[in-house]
């Protein structure tokens, strides 16, 4: 050894003195190996030893690489294993989270790493988000602050932006490393794939070791491949979770529309193309119960009246059909019917309960008919009134002549009777028209009412029975009492005239308020307590065709001479005038129910009435102003004033009038209200104003409304409402100066 320059220095340095052969281990062309066989002394090797050696050192190299082939199929076994293992794994998820941590769990286990770190692609963000790893916690505070990557920021990052696997033996040695206290090791292998699908990124996987040397570049394609298996795995999971978010919105989609059609305040019902019922709603189920006895999966050939033929016949008009059920309790509804063209005809039903619409439609048309007659007769009522006053004033003065003939005399009084007849019929348009000027007082309706029954007992014939019943308690309305007899004697009489062999007419007393029934029902009803009175009877009944015309003023199904058709409308037109309402129900053969509504009060006044003593009228000559526009009018109160021996100056309106209250004095005034230029009511607040000294008394024959119906409510205020008789205007005159003596 000590002449060969290979180990001239080891052999000098050790002390060798011996021979060494050196053989190389072929196999073919390619060395897999060198044996060496040394001698402790030195010597020649024979042509046969070398024979022998090269046999042995031939058997050496045939030994060594049948166990590295060996060692490298047990290794492609265990690539295989692996990959068919993260297969099977993966295959069973398809949840991301759980695909990207089971990949890097195997990987990491079977590279022999300490780290594994699998960060998932957004697209949006265009960042990594760490989304499974290995050997550490995914919740700890070091990861967290590190869970988002940008692109090219570390060797992960560096990976993701040139879709390049990468191998580093150490990464100290790498400009590419960035450390992440708490994640990574300072030292180690590193290995790092792309997860891809196609060409779009989806992450990476990555693993780190902390000596070197344990991952090898052999590793890289074993990573490759499994990021391969990854990228099919996430793709999968991928168009899962979009198929699924799909299937939501459109569960989500069709919820919302069963949901709204379920809400909807409408009957709606879908039928299939040989109109068999298939999806109906709740409001639908209650409809369809009064309709046709048909379920779901049922045929339907009818709904209500109507065949489901012509129903189709009709699906195009714009209006919809009304079914009309009339066994009681009547009820509306409005019907549609469209065809709906998808992959299959089906027919869409939308059903309305009407009922309470029509109803209130019903009576605001009523209302609105009744208001306009009512505007035409409060003019002929004022019309009437002045010709009537003018009338009667001279009747009565001519009845005052002495030696007054007496068939002249007779005649005189069938002209005053048939004069306040025909007062009383203007008082009762004027009732209608909501013009009436009403002496409003506190009453307690139940004590009202068993008066009441006892007068009807007695006028009523023996064949009808009156009833009234009613809670306990008190009923307190703002009414004037007379026009309320009147006109539960109105609703009386007509129920005697329904039941001529006999019946029973029955009062009822109840409260009502707007939170037990709402504005459904009533809508008419305020926030407050009512009195709700009903008046029934078991008479004829009132036809249908007939029940929306009763409150006209001269509607009557009676006989010629036997009713003006006014007692209903004056009954209207008072209920109303005391911001009441009355309502009407009736079946032929049944009988007929009407119901008043008054709004009670909740304080009740005392009543302070005075006794007044009687005083003789006599003007002695004293000045009277009258303003009145009506010519004949004015002179027959005119004459009537100086039969009292008044000393009368006459005035058509109220300029007229202050002209000549500023040129004389004046003991009192006698006004109409409605005048040209200036009215009565303007003229009074000039007298208050200038002259308070002087009283006002006011005639009038016109309709009231705003301003002139507040002033003659007021009190103090005196009026006579035309036509009135000299005895009447005697009358309030006493009370007009006693007031002023009290």
């Amino acid at each position: 050894m000590r002449t060969h320059p290979l180990y001239a220095d080891v052999s000098y340095q050790e002390g060798w003195n011996g021979a060494i052969l050196g053989l190389p281990l072929l196999i073919g062309d390619r060395t897999v190996g060198v044996m060496n066989i040394a001698y402790n002394q030195p010597r020649e090797f024979q042509a046969s030893e070398l024979r022998v050696l090269k046999l042995l050192s031939d058997q050496v190299a045939i030994a060594v690489e049948n166990a590295r082939l060996f060692e490298q199929v047990a290794v492609e076994r265990r690539r295989l294993r692996l990959l068919y293992d993260t297969g099977q794994k993966l295959v069973a998820s398809l949840n991301i989270d759980s695909i990207l941590s089971k990949a890097i769990e195997l990987v990491t286990l079977s590279l022999g790493g300490k780290v594994g770190i699998a960060t998932l692609y957004n697209v949006k963000t265009k960042t990594l988000k760490i989304r499974g790893i290995y050997g550490r916690d995914i919740k700890s505070p070091e990861v967290k602050k590190v869970r988002e990557l940008n692109m090219g920021e570390g060797i992960i990052g560096w990976v993701a932006e040139n879709r390049e696997a990468v191998y580093i033996p150490d990464v100290r040695h790498d400009d590419r490393w960035t450390y992440f206290e708490g994640i990574d090791h300072p030292q180690g292998g590193f290995v790092a794939a792309p997860v891809l699908s196609g060409s779009s990124l989806l992450g990476v996987l990555s693993i780190q070791s902390d000596i070197e040397g344990v991952i090898s570049e052999e590793h890289l394609d074993l990573l490759e491949a499994i990021c391969q298996q990854v990228g099919l795995a996430l793709s999968n999971a991928q168009r899962y979770q979009d198929v699924n978010r799909l299937v939501d919105r459109l569960a989500g989609e069709q919820h919302r529309k069963e949901a709204l059609i379920e809400g909807l305040p409408i009957g709606v019902l879908l039928l299939t193309e040989d109109y068999r019922l298939e999806l109906i709603n709740t409001q639908g189920k209650k409809y369809l119960k009064q309709l046709s006895s048909a379920k779901v999966g049922d045929v339907i050939a009818h709904l209500g009246p109507y065949s489901l033929s012509e129903l189709i016949a009709r699906s195009e008009e714009p209006l919809p059909v009304d079914i009309v059920l009339e066994k009681p309790p009547k009820k509306v509804f409005e019907l549609q019917m469209r065809s709906v063209q998808n992959n299959r005809q089906q027919w869409v039903v939308t059903l309305q309960d009407v009922t309470v619409i029509r109803t209130v439609q019903d009576r605001t048309q009523m209302q609105t008919r009744l208001a306009t007659v009512g505007q035409l007769a409060a003019g002929i009522g004022h019309d009437f009134n002045n010709i009537m006053a003018a009338i009667l004033v001279y009747t009565e003065l001519l009845l005052q002549e002495q030696n007054l003939p007496l068939r002249f005399e007779k005649r005189l009084h069938v002209i005053k009777q048939q004069i306040e007849r025909a007062s009383e019929l203007i008082h009762q348009m004027l009732d209608f028209s909501r013009s009436s000027v009403m002496e409003e007082t506190q009453i307690d309706l139940l004590p009202f009412l068993k008066e009441l029954e006892k007068l009807l007992e007695r006028t009523l014939p023996e064949t009808i029975k009156v009833t009234l019943r009613g809670e306990l308690g008190e009923y307190f309305v703002n009414v004037d009492p007379t026009r309320m007899q009147q006109v539960f004697m109105n609703l009386a009489v007509n129920a005697r005239d329904a039941m001529p062999e006999g019946g029973e007419l029955s009062f009822e007393i109840s409260s009502i308020s707007y939170r037990d029934v709402g504005a459904e029902l009533y809508p008419f009803l305020s926030e407050e307590e009512w009195a709700m009175v009903t008046v029934s009877d078991t008479g004829t009944g009132i036809p249908e065709n007939i029940i929306q015309h009763i409150f006209e003023p001269f509607f009557t199904t009676k006989e010629v001479g036997k009713g003006t058709g006014l007692g209903l409308a004056q009954v209207y037109g008072i209920i109303q005038q005391f911001d009441g309402h009355i309502e009407v129900k009736s079946t032929e053969g049944v009988g007929t129910t009407f119901t008043v509504f008054l709004p009670m009060v909740l304080t009740v006044a005392e009543d302070d009435t005075e006794q007044i003593e009687d005083v003789l009228l006599d003007g002695t000559g004293r000045r009277v102003l009258l303003v009145e526009d009506d010519p004949a009018a004015r002179q027959a109160l005119k004459s009537m004033l100086e039969m009292f021996d008044y000393q009368v100056v006459a005035a058509a309106n109220g300029l007229e009038a202050l002209e000549h209250l500023q040129a004389g004095e004046f003991y009192f005034v006698v006004s109409d209200i409605v005048m040209p230029e200036m009215g009565g009511v303007d003229l009074y607040y000039h007298i208050q104003a200038k002259w308070p000294d002087i009283k006002v008394l006011f005639v009038t024959g016109h309709p009231l409304h705003g301003k002139e119906k507040k002033l003659l409510e007021k009190e103090g205020v005196f009026w006579l409402q035309k036509p009135f008789t000299i005895q009447k205007f005697i009358q309030i005159v006493e009370d007009f100066f006693e007031e002023e003596k009290a």
